[in-house]
């Protein structure tokens, strides 16, 4: 069984570390676009918190594989610490990063949506820009 569990939540880090990729590391190693679209703090919170997680999860399955032993009090200190402190400060920062590359350009306000769960904004370089992807986007769906 904990086979599987290490499986599966190598599994879930592998697409969290995919999506931390796509929605900040891009932005950084890139100088300059012609439009950004940047997530939400909630959202870079549940991508950080889902890639602790999965790390912990994976390193307490394998500790009970080798050791023959439950490690319980790790994995409890370890998400709690990973979700409640760790991921937020990650999240706040690369939102503070995000918005401040992002500086000097429009906001796409037609691109940009803003809910309870999910929010993203989109800025470009110019308002020609905004109205590309805008055609881009409606010939997409």
């Amino acid at each position: 069984m904990n086979y599987l569990r290490v499986i599966s939540f190598s599994a879930m880090t592998i697409i969290c570390t995919f999506f931390i990729w796509e929605d900040l590391f891009k932005y950084i190693f890139h100088v300059q676009q012609e439009s950004y679209q940047i997530n939400g703090i909630q959202n870079l919170w549940a991508i950080f918190a889902g890639f602790f997680s999965g790390i912990i999860i994976v390193i307490y399955c394998v500790i009970e594989i080798t050791e023959k032993k439950s490690a319980v009090k790790f994995i409890n200190r370890g998400i709690i610490i990973s979700c409640a402190i760790i991921a937020p400060l990650l999240a706040i920062a690369s939102s503070v990063f995000l918005n401040h590359k992002a500086s000097g350009y429009i906001k796409c306000e037609r691109l940009s949506k803003s809910s309870y769960r999910f929010s993203v904004r989109t800025y470009a370089i110019d308002h020609d820009t905004c109205l590309k992807l805008e055609k881009t986007k409606r010939a997409d769906n």
